[in-house]
């Protein structure tokens, strides 16, 4: 698994570097249609790459699956996940009480009885109630035998309202949170995907290396981040100072946005595109290196350059600052 995930990000690193070079090559007067093609096709692979990476640790066809639940009091107000490879799916839960169901699944290589065992074995989930705290951590051992091929626990956690903190941390899976209103998430992911959709957050902090951040129809304020992919918010509202951040993929926001709040959202290889959902008084700041910067917008006091866009809407209450070093801007009205 350990070297299959290394190809996965080997191969991520080439299409970088691709994008990179073809920089190089391209006049930058000739480069607007032609870069967002480009950046199109890096977001499309980087998303498979992600995909690709989940269908290797969660394939269908394991030797065996095991299947577990366990109920917790209502009295949980924080809980903490520690996984290394599989999917966690949280949802806002129907009843008082805390329920984690997880199946554990394993692929030997030779498929002997015996070497199944091992593998379920190998693995631990951990569950500590301790101080309104839910705390799961799951351990593999070390495959000195080197006789298993994948091995994974995928979480389904149904949380009742008096959660207010979620901490995730996965190496290998996608996390998705729904229906849940909380005061804090924080979930960092090295390969894999975060999804969270008709939720209520007052601060979040979101981090993936290799894979995409997705939020529909959700309240939240606070921190995004990835490294290879892309942030999509759609719906909902950034309901305060709100930062996200790519290295390689493209920013789509589709949101509303809270009076006389700060937005700073930045790429390094990707295009940044924003559509205002409703009146909002700010001072926009754009700038983009190689690329262009598009508007709808009647702006006041206005300064525009090659790459550079700043003005003012309103009483410019509010600040949008919006970076990219290769890759087009674009902020409209909708």
């Amino acid at each position: 698994m350990i070297n299959r995930t290394s190809k996965l990000l080997g191969l991520g690193l080439c299409i970088i570097m691709t994008v990179s070079m073809m920089g190089c090559t391209i006049e930058v007067d000739d480069l607007n249609s032609q870069l967002r093609n480009n950046l199109d096709k890096v977001k499309d692979k980087v998303t498979e790459i992600a995909e690709f990476g989940e269908d290797l640790a969660f394939a269908d066809q394991y030797d065996r699956v095991e299947g577990f639940s366990e109920v917790f009091s209502s009295d949980i107000l924080s809980l903490s996940i520690d996984n290394k490879v599989g999917v966690v799916k949280i949802y806002e839960g129907t009843s008082s009480d805390l329920t984690v169901n997880y199946e554990k699944k394993v692929k030997s290589r030779n498929a002997f009885e015996a070497e199944i065992n091992k593998a379920m074995e190998s693995i631990t989930v951990a569950i500590k109630e301790n101080n309104n705290k839910l705390e799961i951590a799951v351990s593999m051992t070390k495959d000195l035998e080197n006789i298993f091929r994948n091995r994974a626990v995928a979480f389904e956690i149904f949380i009742p309202s008096g959660v207010k903190e979620v901490y995730i941390e996965n190496s290998v899976g996608a996390a998705e949170l729904v229906g849940l209103d909380v005061d804090y998430i924080k979930s960092n992911i090295s390969v894999g995907e975060i999804k969270i959709s008709n939720s209520s957050a007052k601060e979040v902090n979101i981090n993936t290396s290799t894979g995409s951040i997705k939020l529909d129809n959700t309240q939240l304020v606070g921190r995004a981040k990835t490294s290879t992919g892309s942030i999509e918010i759609y719906g909902g509202k950034l309901t305060g100072d709100t930062i996200l951040e790519s290295s390689t993929g493209s920013i789509k926001v589709s949101a509303g946005l809270a009076e006389g709040s700060s937005y700073n959202f930045s790429s390094k290889t990707g295009s940044i595109q924003v559509d205002l959902q409703e009146d909002y008084a700010f001072k926009l700041d754009a700038k983009t290196s190689i690329g262009s910067i598009e508007t709808n917008l009647q702006l006041k006091d206005v300064y525009s350059q090659k790459g550079i866009l700043t003005g003012t809407i309103g009483d410019g209450g509010g600040k949008i600052t919006l970076r990219t070093e290769v890759g087009s801007v674009t902020i409209n009205k909708k």
